[in-house]
């Protein structure tokens, strides 16, 4: 199987990290994959093997603020973070704008949103001529991959929804509610972070003991994670000490944090329901939930994709992730899935051309 690793220029000056899986030419069509919140493009890896096996060309990649990607004036971001500046609570504030030295405003500038990450996937696609791919995303990446159905129907085949919905901030708002222990239990979390240095046995450790405290079997949502699936997330988690870029909840998950809060602050959410509904009725809609997820509870993702036409939903046995012993069934979703957007796509362009 093939494997190969690309750095992608965007017109903002970000270099996006991605690695493809599976050849590109005579593939029976192209994924790209677009990963949860803090997640590396190592997380949804495992899929993307798994599908190039099948003839697919698959294409995993860093957001921004994650793993290898660059983002011009993310440093002073940093510096600002590590001298004790609230970027959420200042940095984000117009009012300041005026109060702002040099390294505050480069800070400010460097601040992107989901409209910017949704571009990335453009980029992508461009770099590699790709007219239209099968999208499929993860918790905050499922988020995105709707957006980008929304906002980008012509570069679609299908989309598939793991863990998600749209908008996810909504369906976090359900989460506070059906599980209020976990929320308590991962704020409060005292845990050891996994450092430069540390072996890949005891990153497991500490992860496997972190996501322990934070879903619990009390929480209802932890029977379903095992050490296989917690040794792929270590393998992501090692790449990024390695090169600097693991920072727990430090800078990666406070620009992406920042991303979703500018987005929601410009996004006319009053049509939602109606662009699910037109977009349902142009592209192939899956969901593939958890019905213990703690994050985007199952209820919530059932909701969305009521507003979709046509939309199919796949329930696991699992919580916010998918465990690996899951991962041929998953497969096998995909795998159908693609076939029949395939057919329909083609459907709709013949339909389109007889006009």
């Amino acid at each position: 199987m093939e494997e190969h690793h690309f750095k992608i220029p965007t017109l903002d000056g970000t270099i996006i990290s991605a690695t493809t899986y599976g050849q590109k030419e005579n593939a029976l069509g192209h994924v790209v994959f677009i990963n949860a919140f803090g997640a590396s493009k190592l997380n949804l890896s495992h899929i993307a093997i798994k599908l190039a096996e099948f003839k697919y060309h698959a294409i995993c990649f860093d957001n921004r603020g994650i793993g290898e990607t660059i983002v011009p004036g993310l440093d002073n971001i940093k510096k600002l973070m590590e001298n004790g500046v609230d970027i959420i609570e200042d940095i984000n504030k117009e009012a300041l704008d005026t109060e702002m030295d040099e390294q505050e405003q480069t800070a400010k500038a460097a601040i992107f949103s989901y409209d910017d990450m949704v571009n990335d996937v453009v980029a992508i696609l461009d770099f590699f001529t790709i007219e239209k791919a099968h999208i499929a995303g993860a918790s905050m990446g499922g988020n995105l991959t709707l957006l980008f159905g929304i906002t980008n129907p012509t570069r679609c085949v299908s989309l598939s929804v793991l863990a998600s919905g749209f908008p996810l901030n909504d369906g976090i708002k359900w989460a506070f509610k059906k599980y209020p222990e976990y929320f308590k239990r991962s704020s409060s979390a005292e845990r050891e972070k996994p450092k430069k240095g540390d072996s890949f046995e005891t990153i497991i450790e500490k992860l496997r003991y972190g996501w322990d405290l934070m879903t619990g079997p009390d929480g209802g949502v932890n029977t379903f994670v095992d050490k296989k699936d917690i040794e792929h997330r270590s393998i992501g988690v090692k790449m990024q000490l390695e090169n600097d870029t693991y920072d727990f909840l430090g800078l990666s998950r406070t620009v992406q944090t920042l991303a979703m809060l500018k987005w929601e602050t410009s996004y006319d959410k009053s049509n939602i329901d109606s662009q699910l509904n037109e977009l349902g009725e142009k592209i192939p809609v899956i969901f593939i939930s958890g019905r213990y997820d703690p994050i985007a509870p199952i209820e919530f993702q059932l909701d969305v994709a009521s507003k979709i036409p046509n939309a199919r939903v796949y329930e696991f046995d699992c919580g916010h992730e998918l465990p690996q012993r899951y991962l041929d069934g998953a497969i096998s979703i995909f795998v159908s899935h693609f076939k029949y957007a395939s057919s329909f796509d083609s459907s709709i362009r013949s339909a389109g051309s007889k006009l």
